[in-house]
């Protein structure tokens, strides 16, 4: 998967000098570049395959659902600026920030999440009136939850080692993960 425009196509599209590109991350999903402009100003570039396995319109969704959140006062959440549904590709304002490591987790940061959430609950009735559809990857039962994650275990496990990394992934998954994942899944579902 690669993304069609240049800098120059983008910056047109934009009405932008764009002057910088690097790409953050690729996954099964999508691919993300970080832009910039002469004026400093950061943006996402995001680019979904052309050939999904899925008949989910993912950039749709993802497009729809911040356009609507952004509306209704998440200043917290990418804002759309552009997309094109030919080329797979979006374009929206970059949030700053750093990953935040499970060890920087303060009841603070806790609250601030959960009141994002409970932001975005909020809106639940008015987004059902406006037909946003849920997430791709959107689960509304604990069983089809499980199942999820199960299959996600499955497919960790089908991966070939290859380095004392994956040899340690393996165990985890094998020693830790599963068997926790099964404990708290059985005794949640009685």
């Amino acid at each position: 998967m690669s993304v069609k425009l240049s800098l120059s196509d983008l910056s047109r599209v934009l009405k932008k000098k764009l002057i910088f590109k690097k790409r953050i991350f690729g996954g099964g999903n999508s691919e993300v570049f970080f832009i910039k402009d002469v004026e400093d100003n950061c943006y996402c570039l995001k680019q979904y395959p052309l050939a999904e396995k899925s008949s989910i319109d993912r950039l749709d969704r993802e497009w729809r659902a911040l356009d609507f959140l952004t509306k209704n006062g998440i200043d917290n959440v990418p804002f759309p600026i552009f997309r094109d549904s030919n080329d797979n590709i979006a374009v929206y304002k970059w949030i700053h920030g750093e990953r935040i490591l499970y060890t920087d987790v303060t009841l603070h940061k806790i609250k601030l999440a959960i009141s994002f959430l409970q932001q975005i609950n909020k809106l639940k009735s008015i987004a059902v009136e406006n037909n946003i559809p849920p997430a791709a990857d959107a689960y509304f039962s604990l069983s089809e939850l499980g199942n999820h994650i199960s299959k996600r275990i499955i497919q960790l496990e089908n991966i070939e080692i290859t380095s004392k990394n994956s040899e340690n992934m393996s165990f985890f998954l094998k020693n830790l993960l599963k068997p926790f994942f099964e404990k708290v899944y059985l005794n949640a579902i009685k």
